[in-house]
């Protein structure tokens, strides 16, 4: 745009990434795919500079779980069997068939319906896991601990320059992807959420924000913010536009009406 034979016109650009973020998702691509769509592979990289941060900002009460994600990352955590590495028992629930599941949510969320609109109780425990399946599965059965009545919230679905309505609706409410709201948003009071959409990052609004859900209208939400700057600021949202690349080669999800949050009892790690 201005002229200038360098990358980005010359523009100084900051990236930012995950701690020990894992590669880039290449639906059925090989391991070679895979390093070649990472960002070390692109013909930029050469004009980038790595810095490093000294200090865990986030974990500076727990330096033992710092620690521990350091050992991990660098490929010293001691593995057995097909180099699987043995969580602390600290950090876990021993299996012993399903009720371990309940086991483990009742641990984390010991009392719960006595916190049920505690905001510091929400903010301070959550389940980890990585998969989004796992995900959906624990939020759904975690929330029956929670008191009160259920309020459901439905996407409308649609498709982009689909004239011959190849698209049947049941089709696309089943597609999820992880970066959009569910098609079906269940939720009861003090249940936490999270934000999936930038909406107003000047008061806290940013996507992976939560909050505690306060009271629920036909297409609103009242929540309150749960951390930062903004803790216990109550915001409202309501059904919004997002229009969004779907799963599939040439589709879209268009004008999808959703409210942009899901459920956070649990969350991929």
């Amino acid at each position: 745009m201005l002229g200038v034979n360098l990358p980005f016109d010359g523009k100084v650009m900051i990236l930012g990434g995950d701690f020990r973020q894992v590669p880039p998702v290449v639906i059925n691509g090989t391991k070679s795919q895979i390093i070649n769509a990472s960002i070390v592979e692109s013909s930029l990289w050469s004009n980038v500079k790595v810095l490093h941060l000294s200090e865990n900002m986030r974990a500076q009460d727990d330096q033992y779980f710092s620690d521990f994600l350091l050992r991990v990352g660098n490929g010293e955590e001691p593995t057995i069997e097909n180099d699987m590495i043995r969580i602390p028992d600290s950090m876990s629930i021993p299996w012993q068939g399903e009720h371990s599941v309940d086991e483990l949510i009742h641990t984390t969320f010991p009392d719960l319906s006595s916190h049920t609109y505690d905001a510091d109780y929400m903010q301070s425990r959550a389940l980890i896991t990585p998969l989004n399946d796992d995900v959906n599965k624990l939020n759904e059965k975690a929330l029956q601990a929670f008191p009160g009545e259920e309020v459901t919230y439905y996407s409308f679905d649609s498709v982009a320059d689909d004239m011959r309505n190849l698209y049947l609706p049941e089709f696309l409410n089943s597609i999820s992807p992880g970066n959009l709201p569910p098609h079906e948003l269940t939720l009861k009071k003090g249940s936490p959420i999270i934000l999936l959409r930038n909406i107003d990052p000047k008061i806290g609004l940013c996507n992976g924000t939560r909050l505690i859900c306060r009271r629920f209208g036909r297409n609103l939400i009242e929540a309150e913010i749960l951390a930062g700057q903004f803790k216990g600021m109550r915001v409202f949202f309501t059904k919004n536009p997002i229009e969004e690349c779907g799963r599939f080669k040439n589709t879209l999800r268009n004008d999808t009406q959703t409210i942009p949050c899901s459920l956070e009892l649990c969350s991929d790690y």
